[in-house]
């Protein structure tokens, strides 16, 4: 399964020179990535590849002291975060074990969709709210009660409360579009779909994810659709959003779905998202998990599909890099190797 993809990836690996400047990682990882970015064959020096059992002919390469040093010091670093996978493992597995599959889940499901698609209705007219979001990218318009969203949201109420209103915030006139609105926020960073959802999630406790991966297109999970309207959007989106907004406890309900619907299919997928610049937390939860079932993970079909696409694209992600130096030491360790 492993015989094509994996010389192509150490070739693609051997010739990427990642710009480590905005990795948005930690110092030390970054001190170590940097000078491993022109020794990717280090990655694949091992007799057997540390990936599918696969069996290379690599070059090895010649690190002075000081590189291979921060190398080493930069994978104890990552390892360190993720002592606690097997702590997580068990924790998800007792989740699971009392979550129920009775016959009554498909109706609750219905019902979680009904309160979504009617909540998401209502917000996109003005009565009774004061305040108009306004969606560049796709000319949306989603209402809120300005006094709602700022006794649950810290950021809200200061937005809505302090000068930097002024600077955030148009006072609407006669703009015929938000005629009753006090103000009206143009937003440009976030969808409108997840603007919605953590809306919805404030007035209800309700909130609907995408299934984490995408295991024939390698790209983003297509959202559940009812009535044309979106009701589910991607835990990074909401975590993203979750962040902005100072919602911590959405944060960790977030961060408690992926831990609890991360499978060796699409933890790769997860991987290889963009995460330069965002909040640490769910990366270390996924990578955590990887290393944890790198047995299984590494054996997925799964695996070997989001490769191909990187082969293509030709830059892997930072976590996705972070991956493969943990998988490295997994390996070394196995075979009684040192760092």
């Amino acid at each position: 399964m492993f015989s094509t993809v994996w010389p192509e990836l150490a070739r693609t690996f051997n010739n990427y020179r990642p710009d480590w400047s905005s990795a948005g990682s930690d110092s030390a990882f970054e001190q170590g990535a940097d000078a491993t970015s022109s020794y990717w064959k280090l990655i694949f020096m091992f007799r057997r590849c540390g990936l599918g059992g696969e069996l290379l002919e690599t070059k090895l390469v010649d690190l002075d002291n000081e590189q291979s040093k921060m190398i080493q010091a930069a994978v104890s670093v990552i390892g360190a975060k993720h002592k606690i996978a097997v702590m997580q493992g068990e924790a998800r597995t007792a989740r699971r074990e009392r979550a129920s599959d009775s016959a009554e889940a498909p109706l609750a499901r219905d019902g979680t969709n009904a309160v979504l698609r009617s909540f998401q209705v209502l917000r996109s007219s003005p009565h009774p709210f004061d305040v108009c979001f306004k969606f560049k990218d796709d000319d949306t318009e989603v209402w809120e009660s300005s006094s709602f969203l700022a006794a649950k949201s810290k950021y809200f109420k200061t937005l809505f409360d302090s000068e930097l209103a002024e600077k955030v915030l148009k006072t609407v006139g006669d703009d015929q579009l938000c005629q009753q609105a006090r103000h009206l926020v143009e937003v440009t960073e976030y969808s409108s779909s997840v603007y919605q959802a953590v809306f919805t999630w404030l007035r209800t406790g309700l909130v609907k994810f995408a299934p984490l991966g995408d295991t024939q297109k390698g790209t983003e999970p297509d959202s559940q659709v009812i009535g044309e309207i979106e009701c589910d959007v991607t835990a990074l989106s909401v975590y993203r959003l979750g962040h902005h907004l100072q919602l911590l406890e959405l944060v960790e309900l977030t961060l408690a779905w992926v831990d609890d619907n991360l499978s060796p299919d699409n933890v790769i997928f997860e991987l290889s998202r963009d995460w330069t610049g965002l909040p640490t937390e769910m990366k270390e939860k996924i990578l955590a998990f990887a290393v944890a079932n790198w047995d299984d993970v590494r054996r997925s079909k799964h695996t070997t599909s989001v490769l191909k696409t990187i082969i293509g694209q030709g830059h892997p992600s930072v976590a996705l890099i972070e991956l493969l130096l943990l998988a490295l030491k997994v390996e070394y360790q196995e075979v009684g190797l040192k760092w």
